[in-house]
């Protein structure tokens, strides 16, 4: 859509702003890709995994637009994290006479996290053993190799927050006493924050703080608030290793020509890679005005050095960890700069009559490090918790040679206030860095769904939205 705006502006030479009604918006405006996973495995009779075949499908609409790095990211969360021995991964894109499919919040991670987790409840059912037992025999260890070659170093924490999440929920007892048409699921999944590969080195992303002679900080980056909470967390961070009240930082809104370029507000990096851009060029600035005990000696020191006519800008830019090796040839090893993870368990209830399902109780529990602000953190996970409902049991596009058939909120279904849950979200509480959570509670929502109808009918459901039609067809 910018396109057109650039364009009618050259044409116009004058500021035009391109503004769609609902119905063109559903219309014309990219999708989340439909996408076909189909998985062969190997388990022994035991529930342990040892190998894992997928093959991904995806509908790219008419134009290639974010597809490469869509179908990337569902290629290296499509296993999860599990230990298996051999994973074998084989990904296509196809052109359709659709509208442009594109990125939306999880990036292809919703998708991947379906398949793998339907898949694991499917063969824990198979075996005739509990879905907790087949994802704890399966967690990962030290030895653990990701799909890309990767050690996953993050084994423990993975292990952590499932343990949590079955004391949290109380998973087994539940499990093994439900009664008609309720039903219980769980979906154990990751995201990995920042740009695949060598993505964050091409942004070579930077960051600019600029101070004035009251000790005033502001910071001036190209990473934009859209409702996520961007210009509450950073100036935190930055107030915080300046050791100063966070009155004292500004967050400047961008304008290109004023602020340093920290890349596209995407990928769930703001906190965790533009956050860590800027504890280092606070620490540059703290380091450039001098040791002080307070923030009395703060603003003296900000005043002495300005007075030296030094500059009063402060910049860094991204710098790759070191422990972290890729190859873009081979799309082999750390596919991230770090991973945030969730364990979700979702409680349904399903009508005997009309067969609608209702959501009865949800647990979130989230590794993302340190939590900058709690708060944002919990409105985070309840937004994103919305729409994974509606994207597992409402939401569904309908094409007919080529258009969109229901183009309008009339017919095309969303959960209101009245069909979601008031979920019981927690945070792990460790010493890792803040990572990425913008995305994360999108992941799940859906697939736990799935499980937990799955489990109430005893009927397998693996394409989503489940609708009440669905059901029916199923069972009836």
């Amino acid at each position: 859509m910018g396109s057109f705006v650039y364009l009618l502006c050259k044409k116009s030479k004058q500021d035009v702003k391109l503004i769609y009604n609902r119905s063109d918006d559903i219309a014309y405006t990219t999708k989340r890709h439909p996408t076909k996973i189909t998985i062969s495995s190997y388990f022994d009779d035991f529930g342990k995994l040892y190998g894992l075949e997928v093959d991904v499908l995806l509908d790219s609409g008419a134009y290639c637009t974010l597809t490469p790095v869509v179908q990337a990211r569902i290629v290296l969360h499509v296993a999860g994290f599990y230990d298996c021995e051999y994973i074998k991964v084989n990904s296509n894109s196809y052109a359709t006479n659709t509208p442009p499919n594109g990125a939306f919040r999880g990036f292809g991670a919703p998708q991947a996290t379906f398949a793998i987790e339907r898949h694991m409840d499917d063969i824990a059912n198979h075996l005739g053993i509990s879905p907790l037992k087949v994802r704890e025999i399966n967690l990962p260890t030290k030895d653990s190799i990701s799909v890309s070659g990767a050690k996953i170093d993050e084994y423990q924490r993975v292990r952590d927050i499932f343990n949590r999440a079955i004391k949290e929920s109380d998973f087994d007892v539940k499990y093994k006493n439900k009664e008609a048409y309720k039903g219980i699921g769980m979906a154990l999944f990751m995201h990995g924050v920042g740009f695949i590969g060598i993505g964050e080195n091409l942004l070579d992303s930077r960051t600019l703080l600029e101070i004035d002679e009251s000790g005033l900080v502001k910071i001036k980056i190209g990473s934009v608030e859209m409702g996520q909470g961007t210009a509450t967390v950073l100036p935190q961070i930055v107030a915080d290793e300046l050791d100063i009240p966070v009155e004292m930082v500004k967050f400047c809104v961008p304008n290109t020509a004023k602020v340093a370029n920290s890349g596209p507000t995407v990928a769930s990096r703001t906190v965790m890679i533009i956050g860590d851009i800027l504890i280092r060029t606070a620490k540059k600035l703290k380091d450039s005005i001098g040791h002080y005990k307070d923030f009395e000696q703060y603003k003296q020191n900000v005043k002495d050095y300005l007075a030296l006519g030094k500059g009063r800008e402060f910049s860094c830019r991204y710098v790759k960890p070191s422990n972290i090796k890729w190859d873009e040839d081979k799309f082999y090893g750390n596919g991230y700069d770090g991973y945030s993870f969730g364990c979700y368990v979702v409680e349904v209830e399903i009508d005997k009559v009309d067969y609608r399902v209702k959501v009865t109780n949800l647990y979130a529990l989230h590794d993302v490090g340190e939590v900058v602000n709690p708060t944002l953190a919990e409105g985070q996970v309840e937004g994103g918790i919305a729409q994974g409902i509606g994207y597992g049991l409402y939401e569904r596009v309908i094409y007919k040679d080529g258009k969109v058939v229901k183009p309008h909120l009339s017919d095309y279904i969303v959960p209101m206030a009245s069909d979601l849950v008031k979920p019981k979200i927690f945070f792990m509480d460790n010493d890792e860095k803040s990572k990425g959570l913008g995305e994360l509670p999108v992941n799940a929502p859906a697939v736990a769904i799935a499980n937990a109808i799955t489990d109430a009918l005893g009927v397998e459901f693996n394409s989503i939205p489940i609708t009440p039609e669905d059901i029916m067809e199923k069972i009836c």
